[in-house]
């Protein structure tokens, strides 16, 4: 998702049935100790955390390494990450609750919702429907208008995105294949404060961090009290690995917040 690798970025949720089931008897565990110390070596990660839900039921949830290179600080099942575009998933569950409630419809126009969203080709435009887009089928390039939501932060708002979306060339056929994009999700958030009154951020943090008991993960604003216990992300940097300081997590909510703006724990995805 981002520009450059980003190592502890990663929170990893392993489902793995065969190994879990062994978990009772240490030897499940024991194996997932080793994966981990293999992948942080593979990836040049200095610290990870794993959980691996077996038939509903937690059966193994721990931190590995280190919160930062090169400080005390070990990574613990509370530690909070960047969940990158896993972020995706409680946008598409913020749309699902509005089609619940009756205020949206998942075949109704993007248009109807927000007046001013255009795409390059009217046809596209008219058509284009709130399913459409989560599923990165729309036609445009993969990763088109990254740029402006990365490098972060910088002076893009929403209303931006939402309005270079026109400029944006579709080089494939509507709902002909699949090619990543990001900048939908922006839309697909700004759904939510136009049919509810309420910012996207607050939503989520209320409807289902609050809801599942939640308390160490947040799509908006991280409370002071809650800014400890956090993965530094870190890249490669002139064959070195190191923290890249402007992409700390900061407690404030992120443009590209539907898109990949998550900030969880390990304890808090299991639930």
């Amino acid at each position: 998702m981002t520009l450059h690798r980003i190592a502890l970025f990663l929170l990893a949720l392993l489902i793995s049935v065969p190994g879990a089931a062994r978990a009772e008897n240490g030897l499940a565990e024991a194996e997932i100790d080793a994966l981990a110390q293999r992948a942080m070596t593979a990836f040049d990660a200095p610290g990870m955390a794993i959980g691996v839900v077996v038939n509903g039921a937690v059966v193994y949830a721990k931190g590995h390494g280190l919160r930062e290179l090169g400080k005390d600080g070990a990574v613990d099942t509370g530690t909070m990450f960047k969940i990158a575009s896993n972020s995706k998933a409680f946008t598409a569950a913020a749309l699902a609750i509005l089609v619940d409630e009756g205020l949206i419809e998942w075949n109704g126009a993007v248009s109807d919702y927000i007046p001013e969203f255009r795409m390059s080709d009217p046809w596209v435009t008219a058509e284009l429907s709130v399913t459409d887009l989560l599923t990165h089928r729309a036609g445009l390039v993969a990763h088109a208008g990254d740029l402006m939501l990365w490098p972060d932060p910088n002076e893009f708002t929403r209303g931006d995105v939402i309005r270079g979306l026109r400029y944006f060339p579709l080089v494939s056929d509507f709902r002909d294949s699949y090619s990543y994009d990001n900048v939908l999700y922006i839309v697909a958030g700004e759904i939510v404060p136009r049919v509810t009154g309420q910012a996207f951020e607050t939503f989520v943090d209320e409807h289902i961090m609050g809801a599942l008991g939640m308390d160490r993960c947040f799509m908006g604003a991280i409370p002071e009290s809650q800014m400890q216990n956090l993965a530094a992300p870190h890249g490669t940097i002139d064959g070195e690995l190191r923290v890249i300081e402007r992409s700390r997590i900061h407690g404030e909510p992120a443009l590209y917040a539907a898109a990949g703006g998550v900030v969880c724990s390990l304890d808090d995805m299991l639930k």
